[in-house]
């Protein structure tokens, strides 16, 4: 396991190029493999398919809808190289590679896709010389094995990652003056860059064509499903005054309060997708993270942990803060 301690600018400049090197050739070689490996199963299967395969199972185990193996093994093959792949290119622009959740997070993208790869690779093998692909079922092994396989890949990629790089502290802000008789409320926003809601948009366009093609009614769902994601998780609305700190989704729900009687302090932080493990509502032991974008976020320390919001104008907010805790001292 390599261990990156940085002690200088260009030290720290040559591990983050360093951390960034390894986690794109750890996750893109699973990546990789993974579509190599489903490719030389379908190609050595192929003439052996029937007309149609079973794309979905009840409970049991039976299979309750089907495909075109040909839009099959298209759909399969497009969530084996396209989910990892939206999750490198959502994460990339959050520098993921520089936060402290960097090494767990390229381990998911890369136990994702060779879970999938094992999930498709069985199925595809149970339609091998079968006439009648009502007949086929899967078993809660094939769902162990998928699982098994994406830990396994996932474990061996953590242990080879780097260690995380360490982040810049906290910064402490100047309190807001604040006189004893003034009201004081500050609002602001933390907002989804317009590159993070486009890949989404494009996520809910490329489901709903998938949906029509196929025919298969849960990609609607799905489709749907993503669409909730993005008026819950890509905007939140955030309120600071006596009462202390408030914030909601664009959605109405999540949402959240701590009051200021509970604020031990509040600064401005530097946060990557990687501090938290990707982008939306963050819910780490301790911390809650609101993460809309990469850059600088207000942090408030209170009684139950810390919160972190990617709130545009983070040092006014920090300010405010620590200027009503003030005046409440007093």
């Amino acid at each position: 396991m390599t261990t990156v301690r940085p002690t200088s600018s260009r030290s720290l400049r040559d591990a983050e190029q360093h951390a960034r090197r390894m986690h794109l050739l750890v996750a893109g070689a699973a990546t990789a493999a993974a579509a190599l490996v489903y490719l030389g199963v379908l190609l050595a299967a192929r003439d052996r398919l029937p007309d149609s395969m079973a794309t979905h199972f009840g409970l049991s185990g039976r299979a309750d809808d089907f495909m075109p193996t040909d839009t099959a093994l298209w759909v399969q093959g497009a969530a084996v190289l396209g989910v990892p792949l939206l999750l490198l290119v959502v994460l990339a622009r959050g520098q993921w590679w520089r936060g402290v959740g960097a090494r767990p997070t390229t381990a998911l993208v890369a136990g994702v896709g060779t879970g999938l790869t094992a999930l498709f690779v069985a199925i595809t093998r149970a339609h091998v010389d079968i006439s009648d692909p009502a007949s086929v079922s899967i078993t809660w092994q094939t769902a162990v094995l998928a699982l098994g396989v994406g830990a396994v890949v996932a474990t061996a990629a953590a242990l080879i990652l780097p260690r995380a790089l360490p982040r810049p502290p906290a910064q402490p802000v100047e309190p807001l003056r604040i006189a004893p008789s003034d009201s004081v409320s500050w609002f602001g926003r933390a907002s989804s860059s317009r590159w993070m809601l486009g890949a989404l948009a494009i996520a809910v366009v490329a489901l709903s064509v998938l949906g029509i093609v196929s025919d298969v009614w849960w990609l609607w769902l799905v489709a749907l499903g993503v669409v909730v994601l993005i008026l819950g998780v890509s905007s939140f609305a955030v309120t600071i005054d006596r009462s202390g700190v408030t914030w909601r989704s664009a959605l109405g729900v999540p949402r959240g309060h701590v009051a200021l009687s509970e604020i031990q302090s509040a600064a401005v932080v530097e946060v990557t997708a990687g501090d938290f493990g990707g982008f939306g509502v963050r819910a780490l032991p301790g911390r809650l993270g609101l993460i809309t974008r990469t850059g600088p976020a207000v942090s408030v320390t209170h009684s139950r942990g810390t919160l972190v919001i990617t709130v545009d104008e983070a040092d006014t907010a920090a300010s405010v803060v620590e200027g009503l805790r003030l005046r409440a001292r007093r």
